[in-house]
Formats: structure tokens, C-alpha cells, sequence
């Protein structure tokens, strides 16, 4: 189905009726992952004949203001997109170890988050037959564009929704399959979450079952869950040494993160609770040394923009109050998303030694 926003079945998609009771009257629906599809040529330079490509994205439902955004992430594609179809679109709810300030650092949309990323490696190597990632004008950077043949097309989506329903870390709370002038909620039979861990009565100490529980826990994964779980794990446990073996590269210098940086301007009208907004747009200028979190580390300085009149008559309190550092993570996480896939490695490699989040298996 083309997307048109003034198509309020797009909306449904993401609010259907059968999850108004279980999401709190929606409050719980935190992030969707959506399939587009678009007929153009990746690189025009070397050939002009259009593939049918398929992007796989995610995105939050809410703002760091805390306000519903809905489908913006699909309203900005028809700037560059000029149009294109929607396939599918899969809802998810809040997680619940976000944390209290997850509307504002985005990890309230964590589960849509990581089972795209997720998704994304299914797609390249673990779907029969595996679909060409496409990268554009020679960029070494993989972007979010599969190369779908349009005769594998029903079955690619019918894996894919296979993947999301059975087996994803994180099921989705709703989805939808978009047709040229339908969409229909797709309905797929839970299957049983099951527990894999007892107590030893002998010596009291928990050990693995030697056969799997059914239990009703929300938090309990099925089988195939699990499976997929035990995969993840092992490739970030594989992140995680290559990281430190190579922590030096990935670090950088200060003078390398200020060439970054210095001179570049944000803006949040609350960046902390109690902040009273009054100096909303900043500047950031510095990047210095410290000892952060065990080890030496960047750390980015940024001040309110003032005009001449207001640089005189500001406070020192107010000041102090409008000015602050962050880590090289949280600033490119918060202010300049575009920076993770130019500097992805670092970025991740700080996000591992500050705790932040989950590695990222690849973008």
C-alpha cells in the first residue's frame, strides 16, 4: 500500500482496538518496526536498471519531550522517497527495564530496537536464501536496503513475520500485512514460554532442567526464543573481546573527537528533570580527558548560545546550570544519531564501557 499520511489506516496499524486494553489505552506502545518497499537503482553511477529494494527500520513512538510522534519516521521518507509502499508494520510495548528516563534517552523503544538490528543479520546470513545488503555509491557502511526480488517477495514477508512472531528475542505486541488497498492485523498463536533453570534439593544451588517448563512469566522466552537468545549472546560475547583487543583504535584522541564536535549546536528544552528550559539551545565547546567508569576517557563540554545581551547579564548559577558534559556515546546517542554509523565501532565501544545498552550486532 502507498504511503499517505493522511490515511489514518496507518495509524490503526499502530493503535489497533485488540490491544487497547493490554497496552494501558496505548500508553504502552513505545516503538514499531516497519518494511517499506521502493523500486529504484542503489548506485547510478555503475547501473541504471532499478532493483526492488526493502528496508527494514524501527522507530519510537514518542519524542524526548515525552509527546506522541506516531508516524513521523514514515512521513520523513516521502521527502527522499517521493513515495512507496508499505508491507508490514510490527508494534512493540514498553520495556520494562528501560528505566524512568527512557522517553528521554529513546530505550523505551529498546524492543523494537534490538530485534531490527537483529533482523537485519537474519536477513543477510540466516534466511534461506540469504538477500543481497545493499550499500550505496561505494560506502562501506551496510545500509538498511535488502535486494528483494519481486518473485521471492511472499515469501521473504512470510519468513519475516515467521522470524518476528516466533522467533525474536522481543515478540510484538501487534502486526500488520499492508496489500495495494488493504491491511489486515496479522494473526499468529502464541506459543508457550518455558523456563529452563530449578532448584537442586540436594544442595540448593540453581542448575538447567534437563527438560523445559511451561511457565506463564511475561519475562519467559518460548524455545525458539531461546535459541535465538544463546545466539545473540555468543556474538556479543565475540563484540566484546574484539572491543577490548582493540580499545586503543576505537577510543581515539581528544583532538580526534574535537575535530568532531567543537562548534556543533543542539537543542533540548529539558535536558534534565527540573530544567527550567531557559537557555534551551547549546554549543558545544570542548572535548576533554577525564577518568570516567574505571578507565580515561572523552568527555564532550557544551554551554547555552547566548547573544551578546544575554551573555552579559546571565548568571553564573544560571550558567553552571546550562552548561555540562556527556560522554561521547550519550552525545552522539541523544543529539547527532547520524554519527553512529560514521564512527560505529567507538560509538559502540563507548556505549560497552558506560553500560548503556546492549552492543549492537551490526547496523
Amino acid at each position: 500500500m502507498d504511503y499517505d499520511s493522511r490515511n489514518n489506516i496507518f495509524d490503526r496499524a499502530i493503535f489497533p482496538e485488540s490491544i487497547r486494553e493490554s497496552t494501558r489505552n496505548f500508553k504502552d506502545v513505545m516503538g514499531y518496526i516497519y518494511l517499506i518497499q521502493k523500486k529504484f537503482s542503489p548506485d547510478t553511477s555503475d547501473f541504471n536498471r532499478p532493483l526492488n529494494l526493502i528496508k527494514v527500520g524501527y522507530s519510537s513512538i514518542g519524542t524526548r519531550d515525552g509527546e506522541d510522534k506516531g508516524l513521523a519516521r514514515l512521513s520523513e521518507f516521502k521527502t527522499s522517497l517521493i513515495n512507496f509502499k508499505v508491507l508490514r508494520l510490527y508494534v512493540f510495548d514498553r520495556d520494562d527495564f528501560a528505566g524512568e528516563n527512557s522517553k528521554k534517552n529513546d530505550s523505551h523503544a529498546r524492543k523494537a530496537n534490538l530485534v531490527e538490528k537483529r533482523l537485519h543479520e537474519y536477513i543477510e546470513y540466516e534466511l534461506n536464501p540469504p538477500m543481497i545488503r545493499i550499500s550505496f555509491n561505494d560506502s562501506p557502511i551496510k545500509s538498511e536496503w535488502f535486494s528483494v526480488p519481486e518473485r521471492k517477495l511472499e515469501n521473504f514477508l512470510k519468513n519475516i513475520d515467521n522470524y518476528v512472531f516466533y522467533h525474536a528475542r522481543y515478540t510484538p505486541v501487534a502486526g500488520t500485512a499492508f496489500s495495494a488497498k488493504t491491511a489486515k492485523l496479522l494473526d499468529f498463536e502464541p506459543e508457550a514460554k518455558v523456563t529452563g533453570f530449578e532448584i537442586d534439593e540436594s544442595s540448593g544451588n540453581v542448575q538447567q532442567r534437563k527438560s523445559l517448563r511451561v511457565t506463564s512469566n511475561k519475562y519467559a522466552l518460548t524455545e525458539k526464543q531461546r535459541k535465538d537468545r544463546e545466539y545473540t549472546d555468543r556474538k556479543k560475547k565475540e563484540r566484546e573481546v574484539y572491543f577490548k583487543e582493540n580499545a586503543k583504535k576505537l577510543i581515539k584522541t581528544v583532538d580526534f573527537w574535537k575535530k568532531v564536535f567543537l562548534g556543533k549546536e543542539f537543542t533540548d528544552k529539558k535536558m534534565y528533570d527540573g530544567d527550567q528550559g531557559k537557555f534551551p539551545k547549546k554549543i558545544i565547546d570542548d572535548v576533554y580527558e577525564t577518568n570516567a567508569k574505571g578507565r580515561k576517557q572523552p568527555l564532550v563540554h557544551y554551554s547555552p548560545v547566548l547573544g551578546k545581551t544575554r551573555s552579559s547579564k546571565i548568571s553564573k548559577e544560571d550558567l553552571d546550570d546550562a552548561s555540562g558534559s556527556l560522554s561521547v556515546n550519550e552525545m552522539i546517542d541523544l543529539y547527532f544519531p547520524d554519527l553512529k554509523k560514521k564512527y560505529k565501532e567507538s560509538f559502540e565501544y563507548f556505549q560497552m564501557i558506560n553500560g548503556k545498552s546492549d552492543i549492537f550486532l551490526e547496523e
